[in-house]
């Protein structure tokens, strides 16, 4: 229903219950409606001696510290923060993210992964990264900034056509993410990966990695994380099964 096209509606009320019920007349009534704004009128009484200012009677859920002030137009309001029928990046205001919704929303979004390619700039010929990542829909943008904003870690980047990721992979940041998760401990299966993970990265960050014995630990590592090894890798490292972790 649209209020402001409703005119008055409602009870009425005597605006004194000191006035006695047999002199109250129609001035002294207010009636408790829903509108627009608030007001105040001049109540007298037969001798024009007594002055009253009285409230107007609203049901407008304190509008008054709102920008709607039509009931109905919320449903305008509420639809920007929703992420349905709309393909736009959706409305958030920026706040603190909850840190035990941030370790839910990571229990089904999250995701821990190492990076292990062949590269000849590197000592051991392979590059290595440890990385977290969350991937949404870019609809979604306003809650991955959120997220980014209340870590203070991480960066955006566009994963696909409709889809943006919010990654974190220096050694810096990802050490505010591991203690993150050592406070605000996971409880899904994706606890297993948190704790592989959290062991290939003090791997690189005491730098192991840099070393034959250290990159074997972070294939063992790989081998039982996410989806293991790819073929490529398996065939790069033909012993890997012998540096297997077992999974949590």
């Amino acid at each position: 229903m649209i209020e402001k096209k409703m005119e008055y509606r409602g009870s009425k009320s005597v605006s004194d219950l000191k006035i006695p019920t047999s002199h109250i007349k129609k001035s002294d009534t207010v009636k408790e409606q829903r509108v627009d704004g608030s007001w105040h009128f001049s109540l007298y009484n037969n001798n024009n001696a007594l002055k009253k200012m009285c409230l107007r009677y609203t049901l407008m859920n304190f509008e008054r510290n709102r920008q709607v002030k039509i009931l109905s137009n919320w449903i305008n309001v509420l639809r920007t923060y929703t992420t349905i029928a709309t393909d736009k990046p959706m409305f958030v205001n920026k706040s603190i993210i909850n840190p035990w919704f941030f370790t839910g929303f990571a229990d089904a979004e999250g995701s821990f992964s190492i990076l292990i390619q062949p590269n000849s700039k590197y000592k051991t010929n392979w590059r290595i990264k440890a990385i977290f990542a969350i991937a949404l829909h870019k609809k979604d943008t306003g809650l991955l900034e959120n997220i980014q904003s209340s870590l203070g870690v991480g960066k955006l980047h566009k994963h696909g056509e409709n889809s943006v990721q919010y990654r974190v992979e220096s050694i810096n940041d990802l050490q505010i993410i591991i203690d993150h998760f050592d406070k605000y401990p996971l409880v899904s299966a994706k606890l297993a990966d948190y704790i592989l993970f959290k062991k290939a990265f003090y791997i690189i960050k005491l730098q192991e990695h840099l070393t034959k014995e250290g990159l074997l630990k972070l294939v063992g590592i790989k081998s039982s994380l996410n989806l293991g090894l790819s073929t490529n890798l398996k065939k790069a490292f033909p012993n890997w099964n012998e540096y297997v972790i077992t999974r949590p």
